[in-house]
Formats: structure tokens, sequence, C-alpha cells
């Protein structure tokens, strides 16, 4: 959470904290979203990266948290599946 009393000193470090936390609960979500679809088609690792026209290894490191991902990417692996992604902000 951002502290609002925070000085300005300590502002940008707030919300390094804010995005890094953003950016790994993303990371994992994107991890169950792309394995979900993967196993729902019945593929691999290496037959869903074809099906999808990415590599293998992004796939993988995707499933595996590896990487941090973006939302862009992650709603065109859902479009190229054929699958809509709908995001919610709570």
């Amino acid at each position: 959470m951002l502290n609002l009393n925070a000085t300005a000193a300590q502002v940008p470090q707030e919300v390094a904290r804010l995005d890094a936390t953003t950016q790994r609960q993303l990371n994992a979500n994107a991890a169950v979203l792309v394995r979900g679809l993967r196993q729902d088609l019945d593929m691999t690792t290496g037959e869903f990266a074809t099906y999808v026209g990415l590599t293998p290894t992004l796939i993988s490191s995707i499933e595996e948290v590896q990487i941090n991902v973006s939302y862009a990417l992650v709603a065109d692996i859902a479009h190229r599946a054929g699958k809509r992604l709908n995001i919610e902000y709570r």
C-alpha cells in the first residue's frame, strides 16, 4: 500500500514497491492463465508455442514465472489461442 504520509524523498520508493508487487501478481496470474490455456487445448509447451506463434522458451518462462510479462503480451497470447482476456481492476 502506498504510504500517503511519506515525505517527497520517500514517494518514489513507495511507488516502486507498489509497481513491483503489481508485476509479481501479473507474472503469477499470467503463468496460471497461459498454463491453463495450453492444458485446455491438451498441448505440450512446444505445440502450444507453435500454435500461438511464439517460442517454447517464452511459453515455458511465463509458466515458470521466470520473466516479467506485460498485459499486452498476456492478451496477445489469449487472442492467438482464440480466447478473449478481460482485465478487472478492484
